[in-house]
């Protein structure tokens, strides 16, 4: 996985465009096609039912290190696992059982450097869980065409409520990254809160 500069002008000679102003600065790029970009979060759920998980997702591409051409039309669509982890091991899946699973699907964007993003919220049952830590798996899926998309503005609530979004949990007890991607390794995140009583629309 890598970082994408949205504010630079060196991409395609003239920079990426980004109309609604969602990503900010920089952006997380994902692989699903060349090799298979993984990001992995542990966390425990402090006795919560849910791990609700709220993102901006794009399809987007990249114009150098060879980095794969979306062809148009192309969507990304994105698979977020929740696995068992009671080691708390660092790792994709912390060697546990899967607890829940979901997809997330995109839009197509207008031009190879124009972000259309999609806002999404996950719901995933942890109730299952062993001793409450669990590790949050994403990967994108090369379903729908897109070889390559960009992901922004994690926000990650233990919760007894489907998709609440109020508070966030504490920060990871673990990030593992797999794959270099196309230009080096990133891990980290931003955060946009939203106010506690804030309604929540599901759109997973």
């Amino acid at each position: 996985m890598e970082t994408l500069l949205i504010t630079g002008n060196q991409a395609f000679g003239t920079g990426y465009s980004d109309p609604r102003r969602i990503g900010g600065n920089y952006v997380l790029g994902m692989l699903s096609t060349l090799q298979n970009d993984l990001l992995g979060l542990s966390f425990n759920m402090q006795g919560k039912t849910f791990l609700n998980f709220r993102l901006d997702i794009s399809n987007i591409q990249v114009d150098r290190f060879n980095g794969p051409s979306n062809p148009p039309g192309s969507v990304p669509v994105f698979e977020i696992t929740l696995f068992d982890n009671p080691s708390g091991a660092t790792g994709l899946s912390g060697n546990g059982r899967v607890l829940d699973v979901a997809q997330i699907t995109g839009a197509a964007s207008s031009a190879p450097n124009v972000f259309n993003w999609t806002e999404h919220i996950v719901a995933l049952n942890g109730s299952g869980s062993t001793n409450g830590n669990v590790t949050i798996r994403i990967d994108e899926l090369n379903t729908r065409g897109s070889g390559y998309a960009a992901l922004d503005n994690f926000l990650i609530v233990a919760s007894n409520t489907r998709g609440d979004i109020g508070a966030s949990v504490p920060e990871p007890a673990s990030i593992a990254v797999f794959g270099l991607g196309i230009a080096g390794l990133w891990a980290g995140r931003r955060r946009n809160r939203r106010p506690e009583s804030a309604p929540v629309e599901i759109r997973a």
